[in-house]
């Protein structure tokens, strides 16, 4: 569980890097976000 939320972080940092980089993937990124924080959310449920 530790692991993915440190994966989920990465991913947040490396998220808003490429958004800056190329303000294109905008979409993309907020899906792949939303995406991470639903799969999260289920986790979390899981386990409680």
């Amino acid at each position: 569980m530790k692991t993915f939320l440190v994966f989920l972080i990465l991913s947040f940092i490396g998220g808003f890097y490429l958004w800056d980089k190329n303000p294109k993937k905008r979409t993309l990124l907020f899906i792949g976000i939303g995406t991470l924080l639903a799969f999260a959310y289920f986790q979390i449920n899981w386990v409680i």
